[in-house]
């Protein structure tokens, strides 16, 4: 029984980890481009936001970053 456990784990740990990946990707991307458009840096890290609402802390640091990105576009 563990021997066929084990796969379904790793399985298991691989799909956050991706959905991790994916949104620390997105979240570079807003980085690296808010020099050339903050509006888009605003709106990338409001995104990764929304897409990482499965934890707590990390969601909430993004949308003070990105309004406060949003606001000095203005």
């Amino acid at each position: 029984m563990a021997a066929e456990t084990m796969p379904t784990l790793q399985v298991l740990f691989v799909i956050p980890t991706v959905y991790i990946a994916i949104i620390a990707i997105i979240v570079f991307i807003g980085l690296m481009i808010i020099q050339k458009r903050p509006k888009g840096a605003a709106m990338t890290l409001f995104s990764a936001a929304i897409l990482s609402l499965a934890t707590v802390i990390v969601p909430v640091f993004l949308f003070i970053a990105g309004g406060m990105i949003r606001q000095r576009a203005k």
